[in-house]
């Protein structure tokens, strides 16, 4: 790579090791991550380094070996000539197909996602066998259900969409199959990120489901200013609603928020249809890691097929392992590592196994809270009636259409 005449660390580097410069970035725990590698590369000196602008170092070339980031945006600009294509490599076939579908850029794959956190509905399993109440299998079904919750006065979803990327994870899981499942929804999907379609004539079908949502009472224009705090208590403290919007750190919100009174809760997916496919969780990955194409060049075959050692490595359910910090309750992207909290997650187990957990749908490059913005303010107004889902598409178009305008002058500068 660029970096070798960079000072990079002032704690002393191994001699008899060979250096793999590692980009550490932020909510990964970068010394267990050190460790697991060295351990079972014992030949191999990591040497991390945090807090680096990566635009900046890739533009100049003085980036690191390994490099991870929590933003794939970041890496998508000038990816081909920046990173090394992985989509060849064996160990890609061991991560699920839905957690690698979006990595994609310019038809090579240039970085690989590390575990997540997924979101789906979690709800109060008590609650649900004290009123004889059964988990849904279908979206007709999970609105029945809905209705018949309300029905006895407790609110049946609380979604809580005070932030907007709330809105965004709402409206996009519960509308996922008919507009963005699929070759053809997946195509369209990137096209709209680029600017190159629009939503009328294809996102039709999620407001329509979102007015049904809105005619049974799941969906309400005072959603939009309730925050996670608030929900949390009337699910895990005051038991006035059934199910929320949460991560799987719902296992460790119920305690904090319900104390030794918490009810016992279970995960269910998001159903966006009634077909036996139609379930799914969306997953937020902690970091991206990719490689220094710099690695290819001349006099750097060796470094470069311990790096790719390493990548297969951490590519496998071993790898993972060892990487992986005590009590985390993320999903790993990779295929065969075991559930953790595996009682809370019987529900969504199946969806897990069959890959129906999908990176979250931007309707830019990634989250942007200029649309997120108009996305709230008018699903507001769609709730009370006053602004139809053609006006809605309508204001999300040019709202798109103003962001890929000012990052256009932003890299033409």
């Amino acid at each position: 790579g660029g970096a070798e005449h960079e000072v990079l660390t002032l704690t002393p580097v191994a001699q008899d090791k060979m250096m793999i410069t590692l980009r550490g970035t932020s909510g990964v725990q970068l010394q267990v991550l050190e460790e697991g590698i060295e351990a079972n590369f014992p030949d191999v000196d990591i040497v991390i380094t945090n807090n680096t602008w990566l635009q900046d170092d890739m533009d100049n070339n003085c980036y690191q070996d390994i490099i991870l980031t929590a933003n794939s945006i970041q890496v998508n600009w000038n990816a081909p000539e920046t990173l090394i294509d992985l989509s060849g490599e064996s160990f890609v076939q061991n991560y699920y197909l839905s957690s690698i579908q979006d990595s994609a850029v310019k038809d090579g794959l240039y970085y690989l996602p590390g575990p997540s956190n997924i979101y789906g509905v979690v709800y109060n399993k008590d609650m649900f066998a004290e009123y004889g109440w059964q988990a849904p299998s279908a979206l007709d079904e999970f609105i029945a259900l809905c209705e018949t919750i309300e029905a006895e006065g407790i609110r049946a979803l609380q979604p809580a969409l005070y932030y907007q990327d709330a809105g965004r994870q709402f409206f996009t899981g519960f509308t996922y199959e008919p507009v963005f499942a699929g070759v053809d929804n997946v195509v369209w999907h990137n096209a709209y990120r680029e600017g190159e379609a629009v939503m009328a004539g294809h996102m039709e079908p999620a407001f329509e489901i979102m007015q049904r949502f809105v005619d049974a009472g799941i969906l309400q224009a005072e959603d939009y200013a309730v925050k996670p705090d608030q929900r949390s208590n009337m699910l895990y403290k005051d038991k006035t609603c059934a199910m929320i919007l949460e991560t799987q750190e719902a296992v460790n919100y119920r305690t904090q928020y319900g104390g030794e009174d918490a009810p016992e809760i279970g995960m269910m997916p998001f159903y966006s249809g009634n077909g036996p496919d139609s379930d799914y969780l969306l997953s937020v990955p902690t970091y991206f890691m990719a490689a220094n194409v710099g690695l290819k060049e001349k006099g750097n075959e060796e470094k470069l097929a311990k790096v790719m050692e390493i990548l297969a490595f951490l590519s496998t359910a071993r790898g993972q392992k060892a990487v992986t910090p005590a009590g985390s309750t993320m999903l790993s992207s990779v295929r065969g590592m075991e559930l953790v909290n595996s009682e809370f997650l019987s529900d969504v187990k199946a969806t897990i196994e069959k890959g129906n957990v999908v990176r979250q749908p931007f309707f830019v490059g990634s989250a942007n809270s200029k649309v997120e913005a108009v996305l709230k303010a008018d699903m507001t107004l769609f709730a009370q009636g006053e602004i139809t889902a053609a006006e809605v598409m309508k204001d999300l178009d040019e709202a798109r259409d103003t962001v890929l305008s000012q990052e256009a002058s932003y890299t033409d500068t």
